[in-house]
């Protein structure tokens, strides 16, 4: 019976995860054991609270053990930790180093030419191996390490619960405040997509990601982007081919988040679609339903682990799994049409059945702030008395928030469309944190005499124009006879008036905006 194990997996998202399943097995069979797990520190946090191991040893690859003298260190570290059971999950020599010379009293798993003597027993995993990967009587990468365990250690006895994933209460916070500022607490589903992957070969069309996601749009559902910041490019790609890639239910989460806190944002989504990628192992370890793209990639090796899941591959390629990284014709994915992804994400989404509900507006500058002129930054805004507070009351009684407001700031050069979204993602934070948030934020850029083409022009979103509230009207479902408006000026009212709603002066110096519109309610 084993009391001190050691696994090593210093592989990728994906393999990391792939190995969970092992990690409870081996709780499962050597229940009393000390389990140590030894992970790439750039991922560790997929890990950090996995419940069964008993510690995490982090390797920093390309930093500080990428240095001879300090990875003599770490393993002369593992050596003094006297372990007698070491479990090597990859071939490659610096994981195959460490388990040769841990000084483990059994060594086992995969391993690199010429390192796997040093082994008491060797694993050879067909999924690492060129010429067999793609054979047909390959398995699962997680099963193949459950089926190394039966080969080395007799284990018969498998606890397989899926890839496991666990978050602390803090990334919970974190991942909740970010979504609520990014969508409120929304009646719609969202769907998240992935669009990277580690080899381009992998990555689905730009031209597909964006007719799914206007097709998604127009049906009333939400959009939110995920990535690394390796994938920001591929994202704005995306978003320059939809029609509707400014609409206000398009969030984008791509490179803003940790692993931990992509996790618990994946958690939210209605269905996740996505490339073969380590994003597409995080949401199966969070039970989302997942529709994934494959093209080059082996679907039987490394496909979701999870039965659920909708794999989507091109018809009649006979190329495909090739495991190539660059491609002229990119036939795999090219092959997949729109529709078919639509249909599957429709699938597992279910439909959309929302009631219409009324909304308020509110003018932002003098309403819900101090109107400090061309105000565009954080630091420099203040929330007027009661702001908050009528934000919230609105939100509890099911109504719709949106703010409409001219910003001329930018027409005049003063600060650039760029800097009101960040101001505004940034005001819907700082509610989520008092349990309050804005659905979704109109503004008018323009100016119909100052500044340079294209802002300087007569538009019809610059109030008294009643664009921005129509806007809203078509983007949401919205009971029109019961909205209101509040603004501080004539042009808000009119521009109410003009889309058939009722408006509300509001004077800053009377009383507190929450005294205001509970007087309003009351007297309607």
């Amino acid at each position: 019976m084993y009391k001190n194990i050691l696994v090593i997996n210093l592989l990728h998202i994906g393999d990391l995860l792939m190995a969970t399943p092992l990690l409870r097995t081996l709780r499962f069979n050597y229940p009393d054991a000390r389990i140590t797990l030894l992970a790439d520190a750039k991922i560790d946090g997929m890990v950090r609270f996995n419940q069964h191991i008993d510690e995490l040893i982090s390797v920093d690859k390309k930093g500080y053990h990428n240095k001879l003298g300090n990875y003599l260190k770490l393993i002369a570290d593992i050596r003094r930790r006297n372990f007698d059971l070491v479990v090597n999950l990859h071939p490659n020599e610096r994981s195959s180093a460490l388990a040769a010379f841990s000084g483990g009293k059994k060594i086992v798993g995969y391993s690199s030419p010429g390192l796997g003597i040093l082994f008491d027993h060797l694993v050879k995993n067909r999924n690492f191996d060129p010429k067999s990967k793609n054979s047909p009587d390959i398995i699962h990468q997680a099963r193949e390490h459950l089926r190394m365990l039966e080969k080395t250690l007799g284990i018969t006895k498998v606890d397989d619960a899926g890839l496991e994933m666990w978050l602390d209460q803090e990334t919970e916070d974190s991942a909740r405040l970010l979504w609520c500022a990014e969508f409120g607490t929304q009646p719609f589903p969202v769907v998240g997509f992935n669009t990277g992957a580690s080899w381009t070969t992998k990555r689905w069309t730009a031209e597909g990601f964006a007719a799914v996601g206007d097709q998604l749009l127009e049906r009333g559902y939400g959009i939110a982007f995920f990535g690394g910041p390796m994938d920001r490019e591929s994202v704005q790609e995306i978003l320059a081919l939809m029609k509707h890639s400014d609409h206000p239910r398009v969030a984008i989460f791509t490179g803003r988040v940790t692993l931990l806190e992509l996790a618990g944002l994946i958690r939210k989504c209605a269905v996740f679609l996505t490339n073969d990628s380590g994003p597409m192992h995080v949401a199966v370890a969070q039970k989302a339903p997942v529709v994934a793209i494959f093209g080059p990639s082996n679907v039987v090796s490394f496909a979701p682990y999870d039965k659920r899941a909708i794999i989507v591959t091109a018809p009649d390629i006979t190329c495909r799994p090739c495991g190539i990284h660059q491609c002229d014709h990119h036939s795999c994915m090219k092959g997949i049409k729109p529709e078919v992804v639509l249909d599957h994400i429709l699938a597992l989404a279910g439909k959309i059945s929302l009631l219409p509900r009324p909304a308020v507006f509110f003018d932002r500058d003098g309403v819900l702030n101090i109107d400090k002129e061309y105000l565009c930054r954080s630091e420099d805004f203040e929330w007027l008395p009661g702001a908050v507070d009528a934000i919230r009351f609105f939100n509890d009684r099911g109504f719709y928030t949106f703010v409409v407001s001219n910003q001329s700031g930018v027409a005049r050069g003063y600060y650039k469309e760029q800097d009101v979204r960040v101001l505004h993602n940034w005001m819907n934070r700082e509610l989520a944190k008092q349990g309050a948030h804005i659905d979704a934020f109109y503004y008018c850029p323009h100016h119909p005499t100052a500044g340079e083409l294209p802002y300087r022009r007569d538009c019809n979103c610059r109030k008294p124009a009643p664009g921005l509230i129509m806007d809203a009207l078509g983007e949401w479902n919205v009971d029109r006879e019961n909205s209101r408006l509040i603004g501080d000026r004539g042009s808000d009212i009119a521009a109410a008036e003009a889309a058939g709603i009722k408006g509300y002066l509001f004077r800053t110096d009377e009383q507190s905006l929450l005294e205001f519109v509970k007087e309003k309610m009351r007297s309607d």
